[in-house]
């Protein structure tokens, strides 16, 4: 699923802290988060593949990782002043 997310600011706001990119690969899933600043606007591209099906026992561990990576990036959040 793909999910694409504008932000306006108002004018004199300033961006106090904003979360770096993020690329995930493990079994069965695939992530990413991509952020970039217009002038007054930030947008953001969120894209997570999960593949149906059933995650080996041996690959389950990695699986697990890349689900928590994923997920920790997602919600990373901007700092904004005003």
């Amino acid at each position: 699923s793909h999910v694409r997310r504008r932000i306006e600011l108002p004018a004199k706001a300033q961006i106090a802290r904003l979360p770096g990119p993020f690329e995930g690969k493990g079994p069965l899933i695939n992530a990413s988060r991509k952020i970039s600043v217009n002038g007054t606007a930030i947008e953001e591209d969120f894209t997570l593949d999960v593949t149906t099906g059933t995650v080996p026992r041996n690959e389950y561990d990695s699986f697990v990782t890349a689900a928590h990576q994923a997920d920790d990036a997602f919600r990373a959040s901007t700092r904004v002043k005003p």
